[in-house]
């Protein structure tokens, strides 16, 4: 299946965890905001929404989501349709067009690619009951988010039809940047010798019809991770390497293999 182009990346449900609650005392007054009369609306900037390290920790250009906003977070209130957050910077969302009164933000830690990653929980869901007041703009504190466990995720990627020389960067993205899983592929975890993680080995597959591999409960650390074809004529593209260092530490740590065949 096609699938849009962002090595995000990033696997199956990790460890349950308990929802974060806060209630925000009512901000003092800001300046009036223009609008609806009556109307209020909320601001506010959400840190740790990528892992603070590159989604393809594998050579790939233009694939550290860094702070980009995975997460979906909706707002509800008694008597008023669910709102969805509009985003509107790098981490910084906003709502407008509230009614004053209380409203309950629930910021969703499941990854929203459900159909790459289903059941993927990247940080602990996290509910803020915030007080709107007509015609004014309540600006959140900075929110860093609690990711869950260190886990680790493995995927491939295939161009489908062959070039006649290792392609480029314009081939690969004329190629939609390539189009997730079509490799059997065998897969090695190795931890560093001399490192917290010396003598750590995990021995895992990813099949043809599957474009990922997930790893949980693995201690923090460096980890070399080999991906291997069953058949020999894919070839990683040429600004990749394997094996491929991956520090594991918070939250997701992702590495992406892809393939090119010779016609």
């Amino acid at each position: 299946m096609r699938l849009p182009r962002l090595a995000l990346l990033a696997t199956l449900a990790a460890a349950c965890v308990s929802p974060v609650e806060t209630t925000l005392p009512p901000p003092p007054p800001p300046p009036l905001i223009g609008g609806s009369p009556g109307l209020g609306s909320v601001m506010g900037t959400i840190r740790g929404s990528g892992t603070g390290y590159p989604v393809n920790g594998n050579g790939s250009p233009v694939e550290d989501i860094g702070q980009w906003p995975v997460l979906s977070i909706i707002a509800t209130a008694p008597a008023q349709s669910p709102r969805f957050a509009a985003r509107i910077g790098q981490g910084t969302f906003e709502f407008t067009g509230l009614a004053a009164g209380e409203w309950r933000l629930a910021f969703n830690g499941m990854h929203p690619w459900t159909y790459v990653f289903p059941n993927m929980r990247l940080y602990a869901d996290t509910v803020i009951n915030v007080t709107v007041l007509p015609n004014q703009t309540v600006i959140l504190p900075e929110m860093v988010l609690r990711p869950v466990a260190p886990f680790v995720v493995i995927a491939t990627e295939v161009c489908p039809w062959g070039f006649s020389g290792p392609p480029t960067l314009q081939d690969w993205g004329n190629c939609d940047s390539g189009y997730w899983g079509g490799v059997d592929a065998a897969v090695e975890v190795r931890g560093i010798a001399g490192t917290p993680t010396a003598g750590a080995r995990y021995s895992l597959s990813i099949p043809r019809d599957r474009w990922h591999v997930e790893l949980h409960d693995v201690p923090a650390g460096e980890y070399d991770v080999d991906v291997v074809p069953v058949n020999s004529w894919w070839r990683l593209l040429p600004w990749q390497s394997s094996p491929v260092r991956l520090r594991v530490e918070r939250g997701l740590a992702y590495a992406e293999f892809d393939y090119w065949y010779e016609k």
